[in-house]
């Protein structure tokens, strides 16, 4: 995630086997496709 300069890049998912590991903290623009839950 690149949304602030402040902090460029962050850990906003981690998968283990296609699975998240914990729940993610998506960025705003983020598309909702992608924020869905399996």
């Amino acid at each position: 995630d690149n949304t602030t300069t402040a902090h460029p890049f962050r850990l906003v998912a981690s998968f283990t086997n296609g699975n998240p590991i914990d729940d993610p903290t998506w960025p705003s623009w983020t598309p909702t496709a992608l924020r869905a839950d399996s």
